[in-house]
């Protein structure tokens, strides 16, 4: 009898394990998976919104994020660098944040083993900018390293007890951030027009790890995969000061490809019959990004008020992945994305000098690429500044709401950015 019930257990073991192999070659990348409507789930998708141009800063932000007209710091660099001829002879910042996003989709998270009733949430602070400006003679340069990505995620963890005994447990693991180090040069062509070109280099990380664990059996499916970004783009800009108080500029970030040294790691380990299956791969995967071009305007309606307006479009239509090999289908559609805003600026005695307090408060229309779900969030902003003559200090605060998708997701983020100046501002 004990004979025969151990030749069953082998034969189920023998099963399983053949049923384990199978699921490790069918998740494997290939077409079929990839035909999916996309969400916030795939490797390459955003924290947020995936019109990432630039880098925000306090003040930009507060004003309904128009950067391509006003000058607030050396990361200007990054959305129009011709503004730098804008700024003093010497301009040192520093930008940081809190972010606060609900997710409903990424990973594992309703999308295969895990489900979760209610939209994950997600806070993260971050040093996002730092940079410096000079600016001599009609010339300016720049230096600056910017976090253009975050793709880190919220922990999974789930156990099943039955009578006491644990029997399965899984856990999902995300990280990755995408920096970018710029430099720019830009000059003032007369005293109506100046011109910047930006120099980009991006470098960065992406890991995953997913694992299943059958307790009873000591059986472990584990899936790991991780990429090292790096990728170089060329981003420009032209300002014209048509009056005095009014002025129009016009960016472009050209198409580049975003590469990745991609590894993957399936593994299968039973302990009790000393069996290890491990199928790896190694890739460069590739992501087109595609061209950005804008135009912006501000203009002083009064002494004190400034109003400003961007606008953008970005040719997503033509977005392309190559992953692990394989060219995955991504229906996409090509976007505008629309940014308004206004700064009143008070002016108060301080001791010998002037103390300038500016308040800002804006809005931001911005769609997202994908066809399905045809979705855009929309969202307000407001904050404020305190300017001394050599030390600016802005905070500002965004949120915003995704709409088309039926998922409610929304999110809050908090700016602070430190400029130290010296020398006239232009």
């Amino acid at each position: 009898m004990n004979a025969r019930i151990k030749m069953i257990m082998k034969k189920l073991k023998f099963c399983l394990l053949l049923i384990s192999i199978i699921s490790l070659l069918f998740f494997l990348p290939h077409p079929a998976l990839s035909q999916l409507v996309l969400g916030q789930y795939e490797d390459e998708a955003p924290l947020q919104t995936w019109n990432i141009f630039g880098i925000t800063t306090a003040a930009s932000l507060s004003r309904g994020g128009t950067s391509f007209t006003l000058s607030d710091g050396s990361a200007v660099s990054l959305s129009n660098p011709a503004l730098l001829t804008k700024l003093p002879k010497f301009t040192l910042s520093f930008s940081g944040s809190y972010r606060s996003t609900t997710m409903n989709k990424y990973g594992i998270v309703n999308t295969g083993a895990y489900h979760s009733p209610q939209n994950s949430a997600f806070g993260l602070y971050s040093g996002d900018f730092a940079g410096i400006s000079l600016n001599i003679r009609g010339w300016a340069f720049s230096l600056s390293v910017g976090v253009q990505e975050y793709y880190s995620r919220p922990e999974v963890s789930w156990d099943f007890e039955f009578a006491g005994q644990l029997y399965y447990s899984i856990t999902y693991s995300q990280t990755g951030i995408l920096l970018n180090y710029n430099f720019s040069i830009a000059k003032k062509i007369t005293n109506g027009i100046s011109l910047g070109l930006g120099l980009n280099l991006i470098q960065g990380t992406y890991e995953k790890h997913l694992e299943e664990h059958w307790t009873q059996a000591d059986q472990t499916i584990s899936d790991d995969k991780a990429h090292d970004f790096y990728g170089f783009y060329i981003n420009g800009g032209i300002v014209f000061d048509i009056l005095e108080n009014f002025s129009v500029a016009a960016v472009v970030r050209f198409p580049y490809k975003k590469n990745a040294d991609s590894e993957s790691l399936y593994r299968f380990f039973d302990s009790t019959v000393d069996t290890d299956i491990q199928i790896d791969s190694s890739e460069t995967s590739i992501y087109h990004q595609p061209l950005m071009i804008g135009l912006g305007f501000q203009s002083n309606i009064l002494q004190n008020l400034t109003i400003a307006a961007d606008a953008s479009f970005l040719n997503w239509s033509n977005y392309t992945v190559h992953y692990f090999g394989e060219i995955l289908r991504r229906d996409f559609k090509d976007v505008f994305r629309l940014n308004a805003g206004l700064e009143y600026t008070n002016e108060y005695p301080l001791f010998n000098t002037i103390l300038d307090v500016p308040l800002r408060l804006g809005v931001i229309y911005d769609p997202q690429p994908m066809i399905n779900p045809n979705s855009y969030y929309f969202c307000y902003t407001f904050g404020a500044g305190i300017h001394l003559r050599k030390v600016h200090l802005d905070v500002g605060y965004i949120s915003g709401k995704e709409y088309g998708s039926g998922f409610d997701l929304a999110f809050r983020r908090i700016f602070l950015t430190f400029n130290f100046l010296i020398g006239q501002t232009i």
